[in-house]
């Protein structure tokens, strides 16, 4: 069983009496100072290099130029170089200083939108394919501008984003839930880490695939290393012919015997010149990329993890006692030796002369055949990591959220303080709910814009968020392992010929198969429904409605269904089993103006009114009554 708590009270390590608001302002006022002062460095260092450099110039040319004062002008000239050497180097440190401090002032003026809900200033991120095609991505605005996913945006990888995005549609196993938990737990209060893990995997490819050829030429044979006779060849040729340029030199051999071998070396490059040209090419690519990893896997490596998920997720970015930065680091550093192709004056004699490209190949395919395979798990390890630190920080920025407690033998749903996550906490209306047990169901009725469809998907995020490990917008919940199916957002299609009312009627069958099929296992199903089968006459539709439900029902689901018909709640089959409750409005009449007024707070009972009349005559549409 997952223990409630609640979720991210002793994060506020920057001060007790300090807010998640208060914690961002401080970070980005010192990262703004930081980038500042850096610039100022940078700039003071950019002018002192050209006096140094044109002194050390002075003093080697005085040098050069005066037989007398030569040593000691060379000593200076050459300790100024050293000097130059050094302000280049300081110079850029100052830039990369800079550039780490503009990108943490840009986390943290995030983080200060996101806790206002200030969709426009927080970047989009991009969603995985599988979430943005799940129905419950468009019914519970799990994806898009100001959904869910911008919400938990700190997840910026693309294994980051699809790993949180699996979570989200996904149903969980209780102790999977609990040990998300536990490193959620864990990584709220550590915000520098979360922070500069963001900053780095935000320089790692967005789009989701764009490293899929590197595992794929990470896990595929090594090619030269599968041909000992031309790794031979490539080793024992420029031995021979190093040998005899050496003893060509030292005037041992009279004849330049090594010009013999070169045609023979230039068969060699040209035959193999195609593979070895892509392979160096493809990974020259991929460098940028390479460093990038190997920084994220260096600082999670560095971390120390008491929670168990955590922990092992360290433990599966290393191999063979080192840690997947070194083994990258070490690719990286292969791929850097490539760079000489693309100065033909060194490369064409190196490569005629040693085969310099069939060494590098050699070495990288015995990188791939030792760790090519670790690859996927290395970056899916990070990508989880990324997903919790992404829950994590929900946890952070909302204290006074809960951490649900999960129980596989509870049979109701009950949410103390339930409210909208992606509602401003300063406009967001809280109720308590509560759902089950097992063949039964909330109606929720009301008029208009009182809330009905607000508090549909309010259950459902948070149902979704808590079945990826994360908190809840509640004081407390406690909830059976569930299966959620929805249908709120129907969308018709020209293009395949159908209409509203059969999309609709497609959609309502996935979840009562859904349903059937969750039917005696593991997880409970619930179902929410928010004024479904609009598409029909009255009549037809409350024996549609009805049939549809006592599906539902007797498959043991449980769920909640929003209804702006009050006949529903009359009907014989459902009375029974249903959990009558309603949303209301007050009129209000002010200098001969009708308004309206809502405050959203849930009641028991069928509503008793409706306002599609009063909302006619506020838009100035008057309803005239005939004689």
């Amino acid at each position: 069983m997952v223990d409630a708590t609640k979720a991210g009270g002793a994060a506020l390590t920057e001060g007790l009496h300090s807010t998640p608001f208060e914690i961002y302002r401080q970070r980005l006022s010192r990262n703004e100072a930081t980038a500042e002062a850096s610039r100022s460095r940078r700039n003071v260092l950019s002018w002192v290099r050209l006096p140094v450099f044109i002194l050390a110039a002075s003093a080697l040319y005085g040098a050069y130029s005066s037989p007398d004062d030569r040593l000691r002008g060379a000593v200076i000239g050459f300790l100024l170089l050293g000097g130059f050497a050094l302000l280049v180097r300081m110079q850029r440190r100052a830039d990369d200083s800079r550039a780490k401090a503009l990108d943490l002032a840009r986390l943290n003026r995030e983080a200060i939108a996101r806790l206002g809900r200030d969709w426009s200033s927080v970047p989009l991120p991009l969603p995985d394919p599988a979430l943005e095609s799940s129905p419950l991505a468009r019914d519970l605005t799990l994806t898009g501008r100001g959904s869910l996913l911008q919400l938990l945006g700190t997840a910026r990888s693309a294994e980051g984003r699809r790993i949180l995005g699996e979570w989200l549609i996904a149903e969980a196993q209780p102790e999977t839930i609990l040990a998300r938990q536990a490193a959620v737990r864990e990584l709220a209060p550590m915000l520098d880490l979360r922070q500069e893990l963001e900053r780095l995997a935000m320089r790692t490819p967005k789009k989701p695939g764009v490293l899929e050829p590197f595992h794929l030429w990470a896990v595929t044979g090594s090619w030269l290393l599968e041909k000992p006779w031309l790794l031979t060849l490539a080793r024992g040729l420029p031995l021979i012919t190093i040998a005899l340029i050496l003893l060509f030199m030292a005037g041992l051999v009279a004849a330049p015997l090594w010009l013999a071998l070169l045609p023979i070396h230039a068969l060699v490059w040209v035959a193999t010149a195609p593979r070895t040209a892509g392979e160096l090419a493809h990974l020259e690519m991929r460098a940028g990329d390479l460093d990038r990893f190997a920084s994220i896997f260096a600082l999670i490596s560095s971390t120390r993890f008491d929670s168990e998920r955590l922990a092992r997720l360290q433990h599966q970015i290393q191999f063979d006692g080192r840690s997947a930065d070194l083994w990258l680091r070490r690719l990286a550093h292969l791929v850097e030796y490539a760079e000489v192709r693309t100065t033909p004056l060194l490369y064409i004699p190196l490569q005629l002369v040693t085969l310099w490209d069939l060494h590098l190949i050699a070495l990288i395919d015995r990188w791939r055949e030792q760790v090519g395979e670790q690859t996927r798990t290395w970056l899916e390890s990070v990508g989880e990591i990324e997903a919790l630190s992404a829950l994590a920080a929900l946890c952070f920025d909302n204290p006074e959220w809960a951490l649900p407690e999960v129980d596989p033998a509870a049979e109701r749903w009950r949410v103390t303080s339930l409210g909208h996550p992606l509602i401003p906490a300063e406009r967001r209306i809280a109720n308590d709910v509560e759902i089950g047990p097992p063949g039964s169901f909330l109606l929720v009725t009301g008029s208009n814009m009182s809330g009905k469809s607000t508090l549909m998907r309010a259950v459902g995020v948070n149902v979704v968020l808590a079945q990826a490990g994360g908190p809840v917008c509640a004081a407390s919940m406690s909830m059976p392992p569930t299966r959620l199916g929805a249908a709120f957002v129907i969308e018709d299609s020209l293009e395949d010929g159908i209409s509203y009312f059969m999309a609709e009627l497609r959609r309502l069958k996935e979840i009562v198969d859904e349903a059937h099929a969750s039917s005696g296992g593991g997880s409970r199903y619930m179902f929410l429904l928010d004024e479904i089968l609009k598409g029909t006459n009255s009549g037809e539709r409350q024996i549609a409605v009805r049939r549809i439900l006592q599906e539902l029902l007797d498959s043991g689901a449980s769920g909640a269904v929003s209804t702006h018909d009050l006949a529903l709640a009359e009907v014989d089959e459902l009375k029974e089993r249903s959990s009558p409750v309603h949303f209301t409005e007050t009129f209000l009449e002010v200098e001969g103006v009708k308004t309206m007024d809502f405050d959203y707070r849930l009641r028991p009972g069928v509503a008793t009114s409706t306002n599609a009349l009063a909302l006619l005559e506020m838009v100035g549409i008057r309803t005239k009554r005939r004689d």
